[in-house]
């Protein structure tokens, strides 16, 4: 959806729209994809169709155009040869930018039925660059404050520092091409092996797109005054359900969530000391006046079996 602001007219002027020039120009392009006329094997002929009175994809807005330089989109439709493969990526770039490319058919993809001939290309992924997450991110916020992992055992994961959390945060909801409208889980994790630090895990994912994201935010643990170091920026204003995962993560970890609009614990009483999943957390032996342990039910369920 484009914001355009519309003034309302008054008695003898017309009705002013005000936006800036790149929302109007994707405004233009939202409904009218122009598709290059580019055809490979029998896929080819299905494409066509769509032209057709049939399906009719001009009703649309995406009109088929002779010339990659007029084309916002490629659909590789068929099979694509070795011998193709210099003319297919001319013609991708030739075309402007922002340009797409659909891989149509399981031979554009990855060679389909045909993928063990000496001939065919293995995917048209090998001839035309793919963009991936990452690289859109370095794009806005840079690669010297990113770090991927993907060396470990799990899943690969992106590492952020705490001052571009928030930053990338809006982004990466905001951004149409990646759009991590969800949440899905925010935890923390407590390292005491080499050193003491502490991690936010974020789960993201794009409902929009099915595909998701990893970001951890590493915070130091000094022995002295943690708690001032223990800081990191609250993304509830971003995505709502942070606002209940965040007073988790402090009330089990210590973690301060900075803007946070309702930062309290969440699980245990305002008045409880400590934070029960910190790896040196010592549980206190009474809270108010109640004891914090158990005595010996050896005997007792002993009795229970021998019934």
């Amino acid at each position: 959806m484009v914001n355009i602001y519309h003034k309302m007219p008054s008695e003898g002027f017309f009705g002013a729209a005000f936006t800036t020039v790149d929302k109007a120009l994707n405004w233009f392009r939202l409904s009218s994809v122009w598709y290059l006329l580019f055809g490979l094997a029998c896929c080819g002929i299905e494409l066509m169709q769509t032209g057709g009175p049939r399906a009719d994809i001009d009703r649309l807005g995406s009109v088929p155009r002779p010339t990659p330089r007029q084309s916002d989109l490629m659909i590789v439709a068929g099979t694509l040869t070795y011998k193709m493969a210099s003319r297919l990526r001319l013609l991708y770039d030739q075309m402007a930018e922002p340009k797409y490319v659909i891989a149509m058919g399981s031979c554009a993809n990855c060679g389909g039925l045909f993928q063990l001939s000496y001939s065919v290309v293995k995917g048209v992924d090998k001839i035309v660059p793919r963009q991936t997450i990452l690289e859109r991110i370095k794009r806005i916020i840079g690669e010297a404050d990113l770090q991927w992992v993907d060396d470990q055992p799990g899943d690969p994961y992106l590492v952020v520092s705490k001052e571009k959390l928030l930053r990338l945060a809006i982004y990466l909801k905001g951004d149409p091409y990646l759009a991590f409208d969800t949440l899905a889980c925010l935890s923390g994790v407590h390292y005491m092996e080499d050193a003491d630090e502490m991690e936010v895990v974020y789960h993201l994912c794009s409902l929009r797109y099915r595909h998701q994201l990893i970001v951890k935010v590493r915070l130091d643990r000094p022995a002295f005054f943690p708690h001032f170091y223990l800081r990191v920026d609250s993304v509830s204003g971003i995505w709502p359900a942070a606002g209940w995962m965040e007073r988790e993560a402090y009330d089990m970890f210590g973690i301060h969530f900075v803007g946070h609009q309702d930062f309290r614990r969440l699980l245990l009483p305002p008045d409880w000391e400590g934070h029960p999943l910190q790896k040196d957390y010592t549980e206190a032996a009474a809270y108010r006046g109640i004891g914090t342990t158990r005595e010996e039910v050896e005997g007792i369920v002993v009795g229970l079996q021998e019934k």
